[in-house]
């Protein structure tokens, strides 16, 4: 019989332990998606800016020498780029603090076993 309380208690240790270590992973896992949604859709914008008004800064253009208003305007596309990528990694590392402040738990595929005692 204290054989059997021995291991009955080593094995829910051992479930509090991995419950504990599954969190932990959890939460790491969703800061790293969101991180990569946020980048994804940030560089997303920026692409299709440039795809949609690209030509007004001679983006992707033939020509190797820009006009006095193409310069402005890569310019003013710089500045505006700049701060995209600003505020988007700003909002990321929020959203990223804030999942912090959580506790997650992923819904996992769990087996337990239970142990009986032979008569």
């Amino acid at each position: 019989m204290e054989n059997y309380g021995e291991m009955h208690r080593t094995c829910e240790n051992m479930k509090r332990v991995n419950k504990e270590r599954r969190a932990f992973g959890a939460k790491r896992k969703l800061q790293k998606i969101i991180e990569k949604r946020f980048e994804t859709a940030i560089i997303g914008i920026l692409a299709r800016c440039e795809k949609h008004f690209g030509d007004l800064w001679g983006y992707e253009s033939e020509y190797p020498e820009l006009s006095k208003q193409q310069k402005n305007m890569l310019e003013i596309w710089e500045c505006l780029r700049s701060d995209i990528l600003n505020h988007g990694n700003t909002q990321s590392r929020a959203a990223i603090d804030e999942i912090s402040k959580y506790n997650i738990e992923e819904d996992v595929y769990q087996i337990d076993f239970i142990v009986k005692k032979k008569d």
